[in-house]
């Protein structure tokens, strides 16, 4: 096992209405596995990530709990400045939104440079190398003249792909990858991730790919967790997820996928918004949008339990969403 979290937890603020960004989460990734954290903006996915670099804010967030064990090591009991050695070198992430990454009085290669130098011993020359190299391997051309370009000169493809050669500079184990195709349009986003699961596959590289687009998950990852309001609802292979969603929160993301051909339908949309992290509902966080909902819901929060051979699901009405599926 590459990485393995258990029961991470993750507030922002002090007191009643602290709010639970992450709470209890649990996941896993093995070495070169590609493995999908889902759900609607708000849930929880982002802060996960984030936490599993150390980059969470103190103050005012705080890791309140939990472990995250890279190769056997739990990166919550190092000091923080061994873990701006690890950071790059054996777990990387590319962010959300590249337009706002990269520092925007620096060239592209001054960047990249810079990373290869902080955790390798290696001549400015041969870092320059490396990273020209990188840039190559991502598909962006003339990496030469691009190397000496600031970032607002690129296009919003051509940064994503300096941001992925970024994250790949010093060979990490895992590669955590958060809305890669945000702001893309469609044939950027196809080459974005043709891209990632080229380079996935050529260094081996676990990912952990942070996404609310479930057609991006059906053909890029092996295994999905959902997320909903800051805990993970359901985990399955990502066939067996398409196939029969156990959960209804799920259930209702599936339904919101536009549907191609045939005659045309009203667009699905779940009902309410994600619950503010301050103030959770009682039970199920999901009860008030959920058209199964029954008095249980309400009262006692369902454990994330074996459903199904090898899935697990957080729901007290999993026969009743199974049989409406």
């Amino acid at each position: 096992m590459l990485l393995e979290v258990k029961n991470l937890s993750v507030q922002f603020g002090e007191g009643p209405r602290a709010a639970r960004a992450v709470n209890n989460v649990s996941l896993s990734i093995d070495a070169g596995e590609t493995v999908a954290l889902v759900g609607e903006s708000g849930c929880g996915k982002s802060v996960t990530g984030l936490s599993l670099m150390r980059l969470i804010e103190t103050p005012p967030g705080r890791i309140t709990s939990g472990e995250i064990c890279l190769a056997g090591q739990d990166l919550l009991r190092i000091p923080l400045k061994d873990m701006r050695k690890i950071r790059g070198s054996e777990i990387a992430m590319i962010f959300q939104e590249p337009m706002t990454s990269f520092n925007p009085v620096y060239t592209i290669g001054d960047q990249l440079i810079e990373t290869v130098l902080l955790h390798e011993k290696t001549t400015l020359q041969q870092a320059h190398a490396r990273a020209e190299d990188l840039l190559t391997e991502v598909g962006i051309p003339a990496p030469g003249e691009r190397m000496r370009q600031y970032p607002h000169e690129l296009s919003g493809g051509m940064k994503q792909r300096a941001m992925i050669a970024m994250g790949l500079l010093c060979n990490p184990q895992l590669l955590l990858a958060d809305e890669p195709t945000t702001a893309l349009d469609v044939t950027v986003q196809a080459q974005i991730l043709d891209l990632l699961r080229e380079l996935q596959a050529r260094h081996n590289m676990a990912v952990l790919l942070i996404t609310h687009d479930l057609a991006v998950v059906a053909e890029t990852v092996k295994r999905v967790y959902v997320m909903y309001a800051s805990e993970i609802v359901e985990h399955a292979k990502v066939e067996e997820l398409f196939r029969e969603p156990l959960h209804p929160y799920t259930t209702g993301l599936f339904k919101c996928l536009p549907k191609l051909g045939g005659r045309r339908e009203e667009l699905h949309v779940i009902p309410g918004s994600v619950p503010n992290p301050s103030d959770f509902p009682s039970g199920c966080h999901f009860h008030p949008r959920c058209p199964l909902a029954k008095p249980i819901c309400s009262q006692e929060s369902p454990l994330l339990e074996e459903k199904r051979p090898g899935r697990l699901c957080a729901c007290h009405l999993v026969e009743k969403v199974a049989a409406k599926v």
